[in-house]
């Protein structure tokens, strides 16, 4: 389970490192800065469910800051736990 909770986390740090999300994404291609942030949001969500049982109080302050519950691993994921529009917390360490 910690190696796929790894590669869940390689698998987003691909993400934006392949879509570049600085603020000239921001200025220039806003809507698929957006979509990138929105995805990478999710994966986050995704990615804190996995690493629960390992690192509960990690897991704890990242859906504090999502301002969300744990998600139920689901067989085949979707981009949509967290919808468009959902306001997130205060960003902390």
């Amino acid at each position: 389970a910690l190696i796929t909770a790894r590669e869940l986390s390689s698998l987003g740090n691909r993400l934006l490192q392949e879509n570049k999300l600085d603020n000239n994404l921001f200025a220039n291609e806003r809507e698929r800065c957006d979509a990138v942030v929105n995805l990478a949001v999710n994966h986050v969500h995704l990615l804190a469910s996995a690493i629960a049982p390992y690192l509960p109080a990690t897991t704890r302050a990242i859906l504090a800051q999502l301002q969300t519950e744990l998600l139920i691993i689901p067989d085949e994921w979707q981009a949509n736990s967290i919808p468009g529009g959902h306001r997130i917390g205060k960003a902390a360490h």
